[in-house]
């Protein structure tokens, strides 16, 4: 399957008509047509549109890699609640809800930069 063919499994998985695609792209709908016939070659800033709007795997759609939508990061969410209740334990921290919910988003946000800075290094 060629990205033209993955691009219009996109559209069909949204269940978008393709003029009504293309507006959402911010292209014509002719631009869009020869994008899915394969006659003009998919422009990045679609692709990142695409992954942006619908969490549509950009090693999918340019190279048929992996699942066609991104999955969130499970493992890091669940690794930040596990930090957090460490952390809670530890300290006999007794937080109201609301307490322990911003814990846990400093954690994930924390996990995410450290991800993000190893994939960067």
């Amino acid at each position: 399957m060629q990205i033209n063919s993955r691009l219009l499994a996109v559209r069909k998985e949204l269940g978008k008509r393709q003029l009504e695609f293309a507006e959402e792209l911010g292209v014509s709908g002719t631009a869009y047509k020869t994008y899915e016939k394969g006659s003009q070659i998919v422009p990045t800033a679609i692709v990142l549109q695409l992954a942006q709007r619908y969490s549509i795997s950009p090693n999918w759609l340019l190279l048929g890699v992996g699942a066609m939508r991104n999955e969130p990061p499970t493992h890091l969410v669940k690794s930040a609640i596990s930090a957090a209740q460490a952390v809670i334990e530890e300290f006999h921290f007794q937080p109201e809800q609301d307490q322990e919910m911003q814990l846990i988003c400093k954690m994930f946000e924390q996990l995410y930069a450290q991800r993000s800075d190893f994939n960067q290094g």
